[in-house]
């Protein structure tokens, strides 16, 4: 009797581990990975001849970015990017998304009726019915077609394949193992639209095409990273020296909710940000921009493939002439180089990946050409570092004194005025009309050491030319600013 009693007892706990273990299916979970920092990358294609991807369109991107508690009580990943599209007609509300730790279903949250929908059962068996809301929450339908062991971005996987037809068009859709969301297609006749994974970082490991994914490599934005450049005027009499770039300060402008990295390049501080969806990099404007992006001026567009051109306010300023790879410091960067539209526009931005700007070019018609010499990238230092020192960032000391050239000029009404001290001392600057009255006070105090910029709002003045002049330690020079009303 005892002996039955164990024996019983032992089935029980067989059957509840049976049950739990089933409960959370770590392999289910693999093809709906869910975890903050994942990017994929889709490439859109136009499908015809019995609904195969025919003619390339454009490359979008989604990742999650972030993890939010929801008034139902229940936490969602938030997606960033592309989901919608007007050919899948997805529903809008796929930005938010979580998986049930009993059921494996994947829901969507709707902060409208602060409801779910279901839009994925992992669990399902083949030619198995549920209500897919993943393309629309009226007359839902989902079917779990078929599973099958394929290559997919260099791995043997399973597939899992559904189709999801609220109408009578066919929409299907694909889910890789250890990889999720991989395929989706809307296809009518033989013909349609379809997006396809091309590349993702799930996890923190890397698949496939990996250029559309961390596009602020190109640039890494980041307080304290500084670049050393050789530069040569090719004018007469010819010039030349050294010269750095600091990036010394971020902030989050209330005027339209984006965080600017300030930027110290030779005769200007300029205002910088990346645009993660687009892969942008977008330059601050206080004269109001361009019309297709107010408030900011594209500088180059990082996700650019050989022959993609960049739109400056409507016109044609750079092309991407090359995507291949650079040595730089005995090692080998991806690279992206721009070149100026026109031969002799000097416009030339060449970007190396994790390093930065590594040759650029100003001025016609003659050049000033700058060249990479060293640099410290988020704590790396790479090549001849002598300008390039571990403490220098915002306080950093300069070499000597300097006002740089107002930016942007002409103005209306504000422009950003940077100097450089050499040493901590009394500065005095000071804005004067033609006539050498003066008319505002910018400075006057003692300084420290280091790189300093002031904003300069000439909303009382009238339009004209201005002079600002600095003072310090035996140093002086002058600026001409224009106010343009």
């Amino acid at each position: 009797m005892k002996t039955i009693r164990i024996l019983r007892i032992v089935i029980l706990l067989f059957l509840f581990q049976s049950s739990d273990s089933n409960a959370w299916d770590t392999t289910a979970a693999k093809y709906y990975p869910l975890n903050i920092g994942n990017v994929y990358v889709f490439y859109k294609y136009e499908l015809r001849f019995g609904c195969y991807p025919q003619t390339f369109q454009q490359k979008s991107r989604v990742y999650i970015s972030g993890l939010e508690t929801k008034p139902n009580g229940k936490q969602y990943y938030r997606f960033s990017g592309w989901w919608n599209d007007q050919h899948l007609r997805a529903n809008p509300f796929l930005n938010l998304q979580r998986i049930d730790s009993n059921s494996m279903n994947v829901y969507v949250y709707d902060s409208v009726s602060n409801t779910e929908f279901l839009i994925d059962s992992l669990l399902a068996n083949v030619t198995n019915r549920f209500d897919c809301n993943r393309l629309t929450s009226v007359m839902p339908n989902g079917i779990y077609d078929l599973s099958r062991q394929a290559f997919f971005l260099d791995s043997l996987r399973t597939i899992k394949e559904f189709q999801c037809s609220p109408t009578l068009v066919s929409h299907h859709y694909k889910l890789a193992e250890g990889i999720g969301f991989s395929e989706i297609t809307s296809c009518e006749i033989g013909a349609g639209t379809g997006y396809f994974l091309k590349g993702c970082a799930i996890n923190g490991s890397v698949y496939g095409d990996t250029s559309f994914i961390n596009v602020e490599d190109y640039f890494p934005l980041r307080v304290g990273n500084v670049w050393s450049y050789s530069w040569i005027y090719n004018g007469n009499p010819a010039a030349g020296g050294l010269v750095n770039i600091y990036v010394t300060r971020d902030t989050l402008l209330l005027s339209n909710s984006r965080r600017y990295f300030l930027c110290l390049f030779p005769n200007s501080a300029r205002w910088l940000r990346i645009d993660q969806l687009s892969g942008n990099i977008y330059e601050y404007s206080m004269n109001g921009g361009c019309s297709y992006h107010q408030g900011e001026v594209l500088v180059d567009s990082l996700f650019s493939g050989k022959g993609d051109s960049t739109n400056f306010c409507s016109s044609v300023r750079r092309i991407c002439r090359d995507t291949g790879n650079v040595q730089l410091f005995g090692l080998t960067f991806h690279k992206k180089n721009f070149g100026p539209l026109f031969a002799l526009t000097a416009s030339g931005r060449n970007y190396a990946k994790n390093i930065g700007l590594y040759f650029y070019n100003e001025g016609e018609p003659f050049t000033t050409d700058y060249t990479l010499r060293g640099c410290y990238i988020n704590g790396v230092l790479y090549g001849d570092t002598t300008l390039t020192s571990l403490t220098e960032s915002e306080n950093s000391a300069p070499h000597n004194f300097f006002l740089s050239q107002n930016y942007p000029n002409p103005f209306n009404p504000k422009t950003i005025i940077n100097y450089e001290l050499g040493i901590r001392n009394f500065v005095s600057l000071k804005v004067l009309d033609i006539a050498g009255k003066e008319v505002a006070t910018l400075v006057n105090k003692i300084m420290p050491a280091g790189n300093h910029y002031v904003e300069f709002n000439a909303a009382d003045l009238s339009s004209g030319i201005y002079f600002c002049v600095m003072r310090t330690g035996g140093y002086q020079k002058s600026i001409r600013i224009a106010v343009v009303k």
